[in-house]
């Protein structure tokens, strides 16, 4: 959900999975008005013809039990509309290992954004998308310069030919700089390796003040009544930080026999947090476009 739309105002999505053992691979290119387009994908996979587009790729989803389903969001209605103003993106990548060593994975994109209809993404070929029983790879970025380098075909080659998989990540991402390309990926060799080199680690930690105030009102001894305020300081690494409040509420009755009756209403306000955005570090922008676009500041 919230797919990126195309010039003519259009969604289409495209998707692939692969088993690294059978070296069998599936997919739909160009496939519109469908929820996940990668389940389409599973299900080609126990046919012979298993890689379909346009509306091929929707007659076999419709006749398969998949739903109509827009995937559009009012974000991306209105991100296309200051794009149409102006003459004028995502992915999501899973690598698997099971316990006997076998590797699969899986690729699925909404697009880059206001692109010609028709044009074809690596996440429906080998380029962004393969795997075999060495070592299975998935990428993101822009689709077309990661077709040029091959990029996820050619880490699995040289992972199969002997390679570390750190070294394979490095030679194909040296030979992307050279075409002055951009994307990203994620991968994962039959022994479990991964390449951490490509890994950014950051801490995430809540901070809270806590206020508590009990009185009796009118002087009531049989009542009790309870206040707790918290101020809450939350950091996510250099991507984001954020305040935010809450009240807690209580009271507490004791009646002529010696029973004591209690109550207490947690985040009576719900919590409620202002975020900042570091858009810099959150984004990538390339030739222009923005890729991961951040989210703006808010409540």
């Amino acid at each position: 959900i919230g797919s990126q739309i195309q010039s003519d105002g259009v969604i289409r999505m495209s998707a692939a999975i692969m088993n690294g053992e059978t070296q069998k691979m599936s997919g739909v290119i160009n496939i519109e008005n469908v929820k996940n387009p990668v389940f389409v994908a599973k299900e080609l996979m126990k046919e012979d013809d298993r890689v379909l587009g346009g509306t091929g790729a929707k007659q076999y989803a419709n006749q398969h039990g998949f739903e109509n389903f827009s995937t559009e969001i009012p974000q991306r209605r209105k991100e296309y509309e200051e794009k149409l103003k102006n003459g004028g993106k995502g992915t999501v990548g899973a690598v698997a290992i099971d316990k006997h060593g076998k590797l699969a994975v899986a690729t699925s994109t909404g697009g880059k954004g206001f692109e010609i209809p028709g044009r074809i993404s690596d996440s429906a070929t080998v380029a962004g998308n393969f795997a075999n029983q060495f070592c299975a790879v998935s990428c993101t970025g822009v689709g077309e310069d990661i077709v040029s380098n091959a990029t996820a075909a050619k880490i699995v080659t040289r992972v199969t030919d002997g390679s570390t998989i750190d070294n394979a990540f490095d030679r194909t991402f040296e030979e992307l700089k050279e075409i002055d390309g951009f994307a990203g990926a994620i991968g994962i060799d039959s022994e479990g390796n991964i390449d951490y080199d490509k890994i950014t680690s950051f801490s995430q930690s809540d901070y809270a003040a806590l206020l508590s105030y009990a009185f009796r009102p009118g002087g009531n001894h049989r009542l009790s009544v309870g206040v707790n305020a918290k101020l809450v300081y939350r950091n996510v690494g250099k991507f984001a930080s954020g305040y935010g409040f809450g009240f807690d509420l209580g009271v507490l009755y004791n009646d002529d026999s010696g029973w004591n009756y209690g109550a207490m209403l947690r985040d009576a306000t719900t919590t409620v947090n202002f975020w900042t955005v570091n858009q810099k570090e959150l984004s990538a922008v390339v030739n222009g476009e923005e890729f991961n676009p951040a989210p703006k500041d808010k409540m």
